[in-house]
């Protein structure tokens, strides 16, 4: 499991939006200087909050999006340079499974369709009845029935659908597949059923998995390996369990924090962050993080941090100044949260606390929200 099927290094997608008709586009770092190793065979999540740049990543992985700057190596061979056939030869080997089953699959189009629809551009040696033959095999193999075929996608549940996803990335015989949040828009009894179905296929095909993902306690489950990303950038990187286990980055800390114990009565102490997510145009100096973290000092704010490598074989890896003591501390204390909200973040519990037991809420910080429309 070793070898590397997959590698980013340095990789950057960078955006300039324009907010306003006088003023200068700015920049938004969607990715910003990400390097990584896949390796063949496991399943590599990456995960984060909204906005945290995972998706861009994905696309820039399969080359659905040009870098700004940096290099993708699949199999040895550089993505970025790829085009014409050779790009569709990429196709073939990486597959792509989108967020959203109900709209990922066109509604005009029949499943058999859909899911015959790499075999022709990648297996013309098919003639169109072993190609019939074939989806049906691929739609028997997640799960569903091979009459489906003739059915239409909206005449499916969400779950099915993703299967037909799943079908359809698995017809051109693919090597690496990308999972864009491939269980979010799911119930979470449906979820699991996803989960397992790729953890099986995985298995039994030999293939190697790349998982975007919000949910830490999906991702504890299924993956090998775990990539923590912040604003663009890796702050932490290693095995599953030793992540999960041993958390060593401030914001990798506080996410495991807020999933919730799956025993009734068991509760483990939050541990907060401060102030609010910068803007995605926000330019920030030195470690990104550096304005919501209680460990900050001054090193952090002038300049970025390296990755420090830990665990036996190395695999750890951690982008913060003092990890060690922001690990023990972390771990050794019960942190309250009431002193790290911005006046803001503060008067919006207040109210909501108000609501909860219909009384009028007098906020502590009375020109809060006045600032907050200002800004």
């Amino acid at each position: 499991m070793n070898e590397v099927i997959l590698e980013a290094r340095g990789l950057k997608k960078h955006f300039k939006v324009k907010s306003s008709f006088l003023s200068p586009p700015s920049l938004v770092k969607a990715v910003d200087g990400v390097s990584l190793e896949v390796h063949r065979g496991e399943t590599f999540a990456i995960v984060g909050e909204s906005g945290c740049g995972k998706s861009t990543l994905a696309r820039l992985l399969m080359h659905l999006l040009s870098p700004t700057e940096g290099k993708v190596f699949f199999e040895g061979v550089d993505v970025v340079q790829r085009s014409g056939e050779d790009l569709t030869s990429l196709r073939k080997d990486v597959q792509f499974v989108f967020q959203d089953p109900f709209s990922s699959l066109n509604p005009r189009m029949t499943v058999g369709k859909l899911v015959g629809e790499p075999l022709e551009v990648h297996r013309q040696d098919l003639s169109a009845a072993e190609r019939g033959e074939k989806v049906k095999q691929l739609l028997e193999q997640v799960g569903l029935q091979g009459d489906h075929a003739n059915r239409y996608p909206h005449e499916f549940s969400g779950g099915q659908r993703q299967r037909i996803g799943i079908a359809r990335a698995l017809a051109s015989g693919p090597k690496l597949i990308i999972g864009d949040e491939p269980v979010s828009a799911l119930d979470v009894s449906v979820q699991a059923q996803i989960v397992n179905l790729l953890s099986d296929l995985r298995d039994e095909l030999s293939l190697t998995f790349i998982v975007i993902a919000h949910d830490l306690s999906i991702i504890r489950h299924m993956s090998d390996r775990v990539a923590v990303m912040y604003l663009g950038q890796i702050v932490e990187m290693g095995p599953a369990e030793e992540v999960f286990s041993n958390p060593r980055h401030p914001y990798t800390i506080a996410l495991l924090s807020a999933v919730p114990e799956p025993k009734v009565g068991q509760q483990k102490p939050l541990v907060p962050l401060m102030g609010e997510t910068p803007g995605p145009s926000a330019s920030i100096p030195g470690c990104q993080f550096n304005n919501r973290c209680r460990f900050a000092r001054d090193i952090c704010r002038q300049s970025p941090p390296k990755h420090s490598v830990f665990g036996e074989q190395g695999q750890h890896k951690v982008a913060c100044h003092f990890e060690q003591g922001a690990s023990n501390q972390t771990k050794h204390n019960s942190l309250s949260g009431a002193n790290t909200r911005s006046p803001q973040v503060e008067t919006r519990f207040q109210l909501y606390q108000a609501a909860l037991h219909g009384k009028k809420a007098v906020p502590k910080h009375p020109n809060a929200i006045e600032q907050e429309e200002l800004t």
